[in-house]
């Protein structure tokens, strides 16, 4: 019997470790995609001058990114963007793993869209563009260097738990 529950002392710290590994990877992905969805929102604003809304709408079907659906059926509901925004942002699931940070800075850029000209939008756009890419490119960098380490402290601290039960 202690063998047994070794074995799924191990298995169960084996899979938190890929879990974080995994969580740390869509983390890193969703600021990358992040950074795609403003490119495309600051190329709808230059070239066609829709409204944000409309932009959404069509933007959410072309990116994988979870909130944004919520955003657009919040505004088919007659929230105002504002608030759409925020309450998607903050509803994300915790898989993703964004901190308050995070959080935060994908609240600013999508609190301010669509507020000022089609100049102030697009320059707003860009500034989050770079913001998002430098933080993908430092999660790219953080996954590679702990993703490794995630899965090796999950194996071996349920091999150290187990020797200490047995």
């Amino acid at each position: 019997m202690k063998i047994m529950g070794c074995i799924l002392l191990i298995i169960s710290t084996t899979a938190t470790g890929y879990y974080l590994s995994v969580v740390s990877k869509r983390r890193m992905r969703l600021f990358k995609d992040l950074a795609l969805f403003v490119s495309n929102i600051s190329t709808g604003i230059r070239f066609s001058g829709t409204e944000i809304t409309t932009l959404l709408m069509q933007e959410s079907r072309n990116v994988n990114i979870p909130f944004i659906n919520n955003v657009v059926s919040l505004l088919e509901n007659g929230y105002s963007p504002e608030y759409s925004w925020e309450w998607a942002v903050n509803n994300m699931p915790f898989g993703y793993g964004l901190s308050k940070a995070d959080k935060s800075v994908i609240n600013q850029f999508g609190c301010k869209l669509g507020a000022t000209d089609v100049y102030g939008q697009t320059e707003h756009c860009e500034y989050f563009k770079n913001i998002f890419t430098v933080r993908s490119e430092a999660l790219l960098n953080e996954y590679n260097s702990k993703c490794k380490v995630y899965r090796c402290i999950g194996i071996f601290s349920g091999m150290a738990l187990s020797l200490l039960i047995v």
